[in-house]
């Protein structure tokens, strides 16, 4: 009987599963890379005060396309900070 009562208690968190994971989860690619500029790659990270990227001569010396192609398809992330520790 308790076995019973238990499934009938988790059977509606079973279907709102169920309804959730019909709906793709989201990609997330994290760049882990050491001593990498802001300004050293094609795709520029500094904005200006509207917020808007800002392009910088770096920018264009540097070529890296699939940064760019990930970059024209996905979400910017501009608040961030970090913290050196050696």
């Amino acid at each position: 009987m308790n076995t019973l009562r238990l499934l009938l208690a988790l059977a509606p968190l079973w279907i709102l599963s169920l309804s959730a994971s019909a709906a793709a989860p989201p990609n997330i690619v994290v760049f882990l890379v050491d001593d990498l500029g802001v300004m050293d790659t094609s795709v520029p990270f500094l904005t200006d005060a509207a917020g808007q990227p800002q392009r910088y001569p770096l920018n264009d010396y540097y070529r890296t396309p699939n940064m760019e192609r990930l970059a024209a398809r996905g979400i910017r992330f501009g608040n961030f900070c970090a913290m050196s520790v050696c």
